[in-house]
């Protein structure tokens, strides 16, 4: 209702667009949607929804959808919020984030930063974050505890979901991640379903395959790469498994630096340490030896406590 030479906008509901005066291109559809918008440009805000953008002041290029959703927002632009509440406490100049769905970076708060460049897509994605930056995070309570973290990617239901303030880790795959919470840079990656679901604070680990390094709690510096890789340690590190069910039954009680490569290589190691199997089914028979060096299919065969042995 204050608009005079304000043209190409679209204002729809009570009290939507309703402080606007000389501003063009925004479209405004809900109750109070844009409401204090008052920026004499080409605003292009398209709010849509009960209160949506309501605070927004002299932001542009918004798009927002959905009841409550941006409606703390003053000077902030270039942010995409789809969903009930989504992207609802930034309040100043928070800008380009991208949140969808119901609650997606429901508490992010850093408008004193500016860009910030937040991606959360589902349910409640990203939901306690307040001054992260950098985050991409995609499934429903993905990286739902973060706050202050940033650097991070989370994509699937439940990834990463326990991390508040660490930064820098990747987790792609169902519950990946999940117990996460080393407060500092983490650096882990893990792809694949349940994936390092139980590390906790372990850091710099690599895992990629379906129940890989799934009892990994503390253990840091581990690779492991296949299916049921390094399937049962916990606590400890340094070790590199590549292969279907590589060292799955390792839980050596120290820094094993064990390396197995290859179908099944050191399948049955449960302690031994300092042994090299590379080769499908090298030291398969391996469970407390150590030292070994195996290289080729079915190398060291025999071998189950010996030490101090190299078959090439």
């Amino acid at each position: 209702d204050a608009l005079t030479t304000g043209s190409f906008n679209v204002a729809i509901g009570a009290f939507s667009l309703s402080v606007e005066d000389t501003g063009n291109k925004s479209v405004a559809v809900g109750y109070a949607a844009l409401e204090n918008q008052n920026n004499d440009n080409d605003n292009h805000n398209v709010a849509v929804g009960h209160n949506a953008g309501k605070a927004v002041t002299t932001g542009l290029y918004n798009t927002v959808l959905g009841g409550l959703a941006l409606d703390a927002l003053t000077t902030g632009s270039e942010n995409v919020a789809i969903g009930y509440q989504a992207l609802s406490s930034a309040n100043s100049n928070e800008a380009r984030n991208v949140a969808v769905g119901a609650y997606a970076l429901q508490q992010l708060d850093n408008g004193s930063t500016g860009n910030t460049y937040n991606t959360a897509v589902g349910y409640a994605a990203g939901l306690l974050m307040t001054s992260g930056e950098q985050n991409t995070i995609v499934g429903a309570l993905a990286g739902d505890a973060l706050t202050t973290g940033e650097y991070n990617t989370a994509v699937g239901y439940s990834t990463l979901s326990a991390e508040d303030t660490g930064s820098r880790n990747t987790a792609f795959g169902y519950n990946s991640l999940k117990n996460l919470n080393f407060d500092g840079n983490g650096y882990n990656t893990a792809v694949g379903y349940d994936s390092g679901r139980t590390i906790t604070s372990g850091v710099q680990n690599t895992i990629m395959g379906s129940l890989a390094g799934d009892a990994l709690t503390t253990g840091s510096r581990n690779t492991a790469i296949g299916y049921l890789a390094l399937s049962t340690e916990d606590e400890h590190g340094k070790n590199v498994a590549v292969g279907w069910a590589a060292l799955s039954a390792q839980n050596a009680g120290t820094d094993a630096h064990n390396t197995g490569v290859g179908y099944q290589a050191g399948v049955a190691v449960t302690t031994g340490t300092h042994n090299t199997l590379v080769g499908a089914n090298a030291g398969q028979n391996v469970t407390t030896g150590a030292r070994n060096t195996f290289m080729g299919y079915l190398a060291g065969a025999d071998t189950t406590i010996g030490q101090f042995n190299t078959a090439i």
